[in-house]
């Protein structure tokens, strides 16, 4: 679903770039839209993959190493299922603030912990919600758990001006009598809240200066 949504609203520019690329295979989808497409990731197995569908690839490891590009160099960066697995969100949003021109977007997606099934299964089953079927490690590999009220409170103070939300709910459960009499009931905004399990946001650049980083420089590090 995040990856259909990013296909439908990322806008064409000059350049993309995608965090977390993985296998390369939004951005390869993204690729007749731009006439520069990068990639970055921490597993070098994606990146070869990724690199074979013609994307520019690089290592990085995003808890430990800024973006290793100039800023504004990007009309669009996407970043599909990472926030929730890096150590510090805020820093890599500034990172993709930085790397992003003014007007630039930002397309991010991450589960909604907020969902219906994920608080039934901690209210009734007195149990954490899985927020990934994945089998790396707990949970996923997921550090940090959002609702779409924390996404906006962490793109705000990093440089984006307009945040626009949208739910990531599987077909047949948005199509269900249930569902759309829910949305009737709540009204579309608290719909979105509890019954979608994911949240991609759209968020644009502004034209302020970024706040100060949260981590020191690479040359502080290694010193």
């Amino acid at each position: 679903m995040r990856q259909e949504l990013a296909l439908a609203l990322v806008e064409p520019g000059e350049a993309l770039l995608d965090v977390g690329c993985g296998r390369g295979a939004v951005a390869a989808a993204l690729s007749p839209r731009f006439r520069r497409v990068h990639g970055v990731d921490g597993d070098a197995e994606q990146l070869e993959a990724a690199a074979a569908r013609g994307i520019s690839v690089l290592r990085v490891d995003l808890d430990l190493e800024p973006l290793p590009f100039p800023d504004a160099s990007f009309d669009a960066v996407v970043c599909l299922e990472v926030v929730e697995h890096v150590r510090d969100p805020a820093e890599l949003t500034r990172e993709a603030a930085r790397v992003l021109r003014a007007g630039g977007r930002l397309y991010l997606s991450t589960p909604n912990i907020r969902f219906a099934g994920y608080l039934r299964r901690l209210v009734l089953g007195g149990r954490f919600p899985h927020t990934s079927d994945d089998p790396r490690g707990w949970q996923g590999g997921h550090v940090h758990f959002f609702t779409f009220t924390d996404v906006e409170e962490l793109l705000r103070p990093r440089g984006f001006g307009d945040v626009r939300h949208h739910g990531l709910t599987p077909p047949r459960i948005r199509g269900s009598m249930p569902f759309r009499a829910v949305e009737r009931t709540l009204g579309e905004r608290l719909a979105r809240e509890f019954l979608t399990v994911g949240i991609f946001t759209v968020a644009t650049r502004g034209p302020g200066p970024l706040p100060s980083p949260a981590r020191p420089s690479r040359e502080l590090r290694s010193a």
